[in-house]
């Protein structure tokens, strides 16, 4: 390929970028204006007391499968059971027990974020709080508003996020998969034994944790960053990127330098990294606190 077609190839690919950009950046601030979100903390918060509907479980749950249009979503730690849901939300929810299933739906309409002015109002709260056990699958998905989880233990953990602040603190699972829209999700104490599949598109993405096994980190357009325990002997590791750039331990790659690609024996853990047109910078330290 000669030198003008080339620099015409990449004109062309940055154009491509600088319009994703901007009407990503539209979409979000369109989105922003639909909430009021909280920064999310890494310390442990306590339960907020609300106004509304507390409905009974009974029996030891095993999966939790929640999915949730918009609101203020709560999973917390305590020694019994028990979901309570905000009076501005609950002619909106089904609540429903399967046996060992809880299934949580709300039936908004597609413009439901309009009635929506203020995320502050624990009418818009859901608390679901559970004794701290292992649960064979746990499933979260959350469109608006501001989800916190804490201190959850599952064989299979799933959290989704369209435009909403997550937070999640203490959380252990063998497979686990975040996906992350247009919002902003920070973790904190995250431990895998089996895999971890991680995606950014518009948002921010943050997270401080060991991740164990096979472990897949993909960003679009957002910014991702990653603090690892242990160190980068422990994984393999493969890097590659679009017009975005990647930085592994210190070592920054681009669609111009190339891409990483590090296999290594005697390693336990494979890390591969997938980047469009953002950052992801990850980096391994051995002084993470692992509470978890």
């Amino acid at each position: 390929m000669n030198i003008f077609l080339k620099g015409c190839l990449i004109a062309g690919v940055a154009m491509v970028a600088v319009g994703a950009a901007i009407t990503a950046f539209d979409y979000t601030r369109t989105l922003r204006e639909a909430r009021q979100p909280t920064a999310a903390k890494e310390t442990l918060q306590e339960p907020e007391q609300m106004q509304g509907g507390v409905f009974e479980i009974s029996g030891t749950l095993q999966k939790l499968d929640i999915e949730l249009s918009g609101g203020r979503l709560q999973l917390l730690q305590g020694e019994e059971a028990s979901l309570q849901i905000g009076k501005k939300l609950q002619p909106y929810m089904r609540c429903e027990q399967q046996e060992d299933t809880l299934i949580l739906r709300d039936t908004l309409n597609e413009k439901w974020w309009k009635s929506f002015h203020d995320w502050g109002d624990t009418g818009y709260m859901v608390t679901l709080v559970l004794p701290k056990e292992g649960y064979e699958s746990v499933h979260v998905s959350l469109g608006v508003g501001e989800g916190n989880l804490q201190g959850l233990t599952a064989d299979k953990l799933t959290v989704y996020s369209g435009a909403a602040e997550m937070c999640l603190q203490e959380i252990s699972a063998g497979d686990l998969e975040i996906s992350s829209g247009a919002g902003e999700v920070s973790a904190y104490g995250i431990y895998t034994t089996r895999s971890a599949d991680i995606g950014c598109g518009v948002g921010e993405f943050s997270l401080a944790g060991d991740l164990r096994g096979k472990v897949f980190i993909s960003g679009g357009i957002g910014e991702m960053s990653l603090q690892l325990a242990g160190a980068q002997e422990d994984y393999s590791i493969s890097a590659n990127s679009g017009i975005g750039q990647v930085s592994v331990g210190g070592e920054t790659v681009s669609m111009f330098t190339g891409g990483i690609k590090q296999e290594r024996e005697n390693a336990e853990n494979r890390l591969d990294i997938s980047c469009g047109v953002g950052e992801i910078d990850i980096r391994f330290s051995e002084d993470i606190n692992k509470s978890f």
